[in-house]
């Protein structure tokens, strides 16, 4: 054999190795094929069995509604719960997967009895009792609930003020007695703990109002407290009011002077005198108020009725912003007439605006006394002087004798010139 045919020999025999190789990897690899079907096949048994038709399967319900039965009873009794009615349980299951999942938690039904172990008002423990849809099996629960079984009642409470405060007040001024908004409140809840509360008190920060010249308000928190002075706080009372405003007043002392003021305006600085005993008061009152306060007015005086020097006596006008240190309750006011003089003219010019009524004077003359210099009533004559009414007014069903107010008139130069009292004109209307 010559060398050409051993290497054709060599050749023949690795290709018929190479093909027995690879038909050996062909069936290796077809007997892998059932062997991971039957695997897959095999978990999808597992896992129904397990997570499916399990009877073990455990699942926890939480949020599960407590039904309150026997309220009625508590009812008539007299009683209220001051819990609320929201309760809720938690329960733990077992059964079939499928089974379990087809039920939710509103299909649990628990129940408590609210009379069962009620033996006096307060905190009660009332026991739970679960029922479950078919094919379920309770695993374990939350076997009670706690309910605060009571009387309502309610209270009217005296509102005092925490008087402490860090406030910081302006030289000069002083501070006034804390006030709340309100004097009292009502208060709710059960029997057994509000017969416990004595008063409330409401608290409020001042201190951050800096330095103080006027009375400030500001927001406080209200507080029960019973006899022995300790805080009472309960999640089942309540107030109408949980914070009130505080008011914190702020008083000034001044001294203020004392005046008049004339009706008519004829008096002046040249013409009267008037001298008010006490010239001037002391007070002490609202500070933004007091320390705008330049003058107190204690009353006006009417030219007209004053017919010679006189005394007047006033009383001091009371005012809701402040008060009379001393008490002063009245002061007097003396008027001296200054270079101007009384005279009586006798007028016979007497007049009646009556419109379209039929009227007749019955005076013959009035005597009208007037105030003024001397030069100056020296240059009036009777003749200068009248009187007059007017009727337009009046409805025209008016009919008899009457007096009515007459508006007196001085012809020529009357500046200043003014008459004392009052007159009046008696007229005949038809």
């Amino acid at each position: 054999m010559n060398e050409n045919d051993k290497i054709k020999n060599a050749a023949a025999d690795v290709s018929s190795e190479n093909n027995n190789s690879g038909e050996r990897k062909i069936k290796r690899k077809l007997n892998i094929v059932p062997k991971i079907v039957c695997l897959f096949f095999a978990v999808l048994i597992w896992y129904y069995v397990m997570q499916v038709d399990n009877p073990d399967y455990k699942q926890t319900f939480t949020g599960v509604k407590v039904s309150l039965v026997n309220t009625d009873e508590l009812t008539n009794k007299g009683l209220s719960i001051f819990t609320g009615t929201n309760y809720t349980a938690e329960i733990t299951v077992s059964g079939k997967k499928s089974v379990i999942n087809n039920y939710s938690s509103d299909d649990i039904v628990i129940k408590a009895d609210v009379m069962k172990n009620y033996s006096s008002p307060g905190m009660q423990t009332v026991d739970l009792d679960v029922t479950l849809p078919s094919g379920l099996t309770l695993v374990s629960q939350d076997n009670t609930i706690s309910v605060f079984v009571d009387e309502k009642t309610s209270l009217k409470l005296p509102v005092t003020v925490d008087q402490r405060t860090n406030a910081t007040l302006s030289e000069d001024y002083d501070s006034g007695t804390l006030t709340p908004e309100f004097s009292e409140i009502t208060v709710k809840g059960p029997k057994t703990i509000v017969a416990n509360i004595d008063h409330a008190t409401v608290k409020a920060d001042f201190s951050g109002f800096g330095v103080l010249e006027s009375t400030i308000s500001t927001e406080g928190t209200v507080s029960l407290y019973n006899k022995s002075g300790e805080k009472v706080t309960s999640p089942y009372i309540s107030t109408d009011y949980t914070t009130m405003r505080v008011t914190y007043p702020i008083y000034l002392t001044k001294t203020v002077p004392l005046t008049v003021s004339y009706k008519y305006g004829f008096y002046n600085d040249s013409n009267v005198n008037v001298e008010i005993t006490p010239s001037e008061v002391e007070v002490k009152g609202e500070a933004a108020y007091v320390k705008k306060l330049e003058s107190i007015e204690i009353g006006v005086i009417d030219e007209k009725q004053i017919e010679k020097d006189k005394t007047l006596t006033y009383n001091l006008p009371e005012f809701e912003e402040f008060l009379y240190v001393d008490d002063a309750n009245n002061a007097s006011v003396r008027i001296t007439n200054v270079g101007t003089i009384t005279k009586t003219y006798r007028a016979t010019d007497l007049r009646v605006n009556s419109g379209s009524k039929k009227c007749e004077i019955l005076n013959d003359y009035i005597d009208v006394t007037l105030r003024g210099t001397a030069v100056q009533l020296a240059g009036i004559t009777s003749e200068d002087v009248s009187l007059s009414v007017d009727l337009t007014n009046y409805d025209d069903s008016l009919s008899g004798e009457f007096d009515f107010d007459a508006t007196v008139a001085i012809n020529g130069s009357s500046k200043n010139i003014w008459e004392i009292g009052t007159y009046k004109l008696t007229v005949s209307v038809e």
